[in-house]
């Protein structure tokens, strides 16, 4: 009995290491960082990376904003860009370029906003995404261990209506958070090509 749980003590140990050992490492230089990941589609979707696009949302309310990097026409159609999200630590940043469900994080950049979610009852980057008639609502929750992506609600647009109309509920009364300022950064000379 005595050896049985010495084996499981050390398989138990053993196996804490390896999670410990396979942590994610925080990353320093978000910019470089995304110049040079490799885990996602990039390759087939961006064959030209002149410039980088940059957005720092202060996601969580207190004043430590996320960096969201795209390359331009790196999109999933009219849903918008593709992002890879690097929200800050400590120590650095830890890098998000999909949901827990292992979807891109994608959003447009002027149909995005930040605020608290009342069905979520937490703040959230929420995107309205196009569809016919009208469209989706999805919040991105960034948790500490991921980001979720949570359906909101379905949109149906009537003829007139605009994005205030389709945010409308998030907003509290108040103007959006979201908006920030879109920045355009030459990466000359930085990426290597495939």
């Amino acid at each position: 009995m005595r050896t049985v749980f010495y084996v499981s003590k050390a398989v138990f140990l053993f196996f804490l290491i390896l999670e410990w050992a396979q942590a994610t490492p925080l990353i320093k230089n978000p910019i470089d960082d995304f110049i040079h990941f490799k885990g996602d589609e990039r390759e087939i979707y961006v064959p030209n990376r002149k410039e980088i696009l940059k957005l720092e949302i202060d996601v969580f309310g207190n004043g430590r904003k996320i960096i969201f990097l795209s390359f331009p026409g790196f999109t999933s159609g009219r849903e918008g860009n593709i992002w890879t999200a690097y929200a800050p630590k400590d120590e650095g940043c830890l890098r998000y370029s999909r949901t827990k469900d292992d979807d891109l994080i994608v959003f447009r950049t002027d149909a995005y906003l930040v605020a608290t979610v009342k069905s979520l009852k937490t703040r959230a980057l929420a995107a309205y995404f196009p569809g016919k008639d009208g469209g989706d609502i999805y919040a991105y929750v960034f948790e500490k261990d991921g980001v979720a992506a949570i359906k909101i609600k379905s949109v149906s647009l009537q003829p007139g209506d605009d994005l205030e109309t389709v945010f409308k509920e998030f907003r509290n009364g108040k103007h959006s958070e979201n908006m920030e300022k879109l920045e355009e950064i030459p990466i000359e000379g930085k990426v290597s090509r495939p």
